[in-house]
């Protein structure tokens, strides 16, 4: 299973760009989001779907050049909505699409899941290269309410079958804001408690490197990724009260895990 690896990540971390760069690499595909995750309906069954899927997808690949993943238009991309002001629009639907590069049998094939596999991580993390990606706290907010996704709304939707306790604990907090912080926290302390640093990648990370940072995953990123990457921690399409208050919350919750991986500092620079 080394070739077979796990993406996931706070959701709105820049995990679909990651799948995007990485499937520039030689020898390299990365899905986003492939498994259809509502039909594991218990832990037991979605971990056991997880070889499953890579087995299948790989058959699919290296037989009829086929893959299923959500795309725009039959094409990867580097983003799930529109860059607009207010409620942004999905641009991505799942579907099968036609795989054009060459590849070996022993291909690498990453797949990128941000609620599914952070449920499993526990046991992902004994059977594969797992790797989480990690934003600015405060970006992932900003973004959050710019969206109509779970995590926009305060919940975490896999949850409510795979991990009950969770949309228990999510169903106590009264107010949105505190729904989300839990949620940030929930992964961020995942990611923290169950990976080793190394495995865990900053969005500004890849940005400031042009996609180089992804070499943790494959060395080969190093020297064949030189994208021209812009950082939209500050998107004009982000409210600025909304992130003032939803900042304000964050700093407040010392406690959060998001501060294992950011300083306060670097959010209130997106206050300033």
């Amino acid at each position: 299973m080394k070739n077979d690896i796990i993406l996931t990540g706070l959701p709105r971390s820049g995990t679909t760009l990651a799948c995007l760069l990485l499937s520039k690499l030689p020898d390299f595909l990365a899905l986003n989001e492939p498994m259809r995750t509502a039909t594991y309906r218990t832990y037991p069954k979605a971990l056991a779907g997880v070889p499953d899927f890579y087995r299948d997808t790989r058959h699919s690949v290296l037989t009829r050049k086929k893959a299923v993943a959500r795309v725009v238009d039959g094409k990867m991309t580097d983003n799930h909505f529109s860059n607009e002001k207010g409620q942004r629009k999905t641009l991505v639907r799942k579907q099968e699409i036609d795989i054009e590069k060459d590849l070996t049998p022993d291909f690498k094939l990453a797949c990128k899941h941000n609620a599914l596999y952070t449920i499993l991580l526990a046991d992902l993390a004994k059977q594969y290269p797992v790797y989480a990606f990690v934003r600015n706290p405060l970006a992932v907010l900003a973004s959050w309410n710019t969206l109509s996704i779970p995590a926009s709304r305060g919940v975490v939707r896999a949850a409510e079958w795979l991990y009950p306790s969770l949309t228990e604990e999510l169903a106590r907090i009264p107010e949105l804001t505190g729904k989300q912080l839990h949620i940030l926290n929930w992964y961020c302390k995942s990611y923290r408690d169950l990976l080793p640093a190394e495995a865990v990648i900053k969005y500004e990370d890849i940005v400031t490197s042009n996609g180089a940072a992804l070499s943790v995953i494959d060395p080969q990123a190093t020297t064949a990724l030189n994208e021209n990457l812009a950082s939209r921690n500050r998107n004009k399409v982000y409210d600025p009260n909304t992130v003032g208050k939803v900042g304000r919350s964050l700093l407040a919750d010392t406690e959060n895990a998001c501060w294992h991986f950011y300083d306060p500092s670097e959010v209130e620079k997106l206050l300033g």
